[in-house]
């Protein structure tokens, strides 16, 4: 019995970094969109990623956000920007007893695809 209900557990925790790297990458990408520069579009869609998985409770996981413009200026109208989260997540119950916590890791991954509105570079101007 105790296997299976490790296994529920594991699967929970899975779950829930799943939909919250899922749920982070796509507020990200559109917060990220609305910014002009490139150098705002990654600041705020790691902000964005931050707030959103602090709010799931995922603040102890390791995380890597990667922003791709597909090799263009990331606010130019029509532009396609994805955002990438990758957690790594521990498992429960993994003991620090030889090295065992970072080896009982899992890695999830999340994109979200969103494009810049062709209207972007006049909305700036109001």
């Amino acid at each position: 019995m105790l296997p299976i209900v490790y296994l529920v557990l594991a699967l929970a925790e899975l779950q829930a970094a799943t939909f919250a790297a899922e749920g982070a990458a796509r507020h990200a990408a559109r917060v990220a969109v609305r910014q002009g520069e490139a150098s705002d579009v990654r600041r705020s869609a790691n902000a964005a990623v931050e707030l959103v998985l602090d709010d799931f409770g995922r603040s102890d996981d390791e995380r890597t956000v990667v922003v791709d413009c597909g090799g263009a200026r990331c606010g130019m109208p029509g532009t396609r920007l994805r955002v990438t989260v990758e957690l790594e997540v521990r498992l429960p119950f993994a003991p620090p007893v030889l090295g065992l916590d970072r080896v009982l890791v899992v890695p999830v991954e999340a994109s979200a695809l969103q494009p810049v509105s062709r209207w972007a570079s006049m909305e700036g101007e109001r």
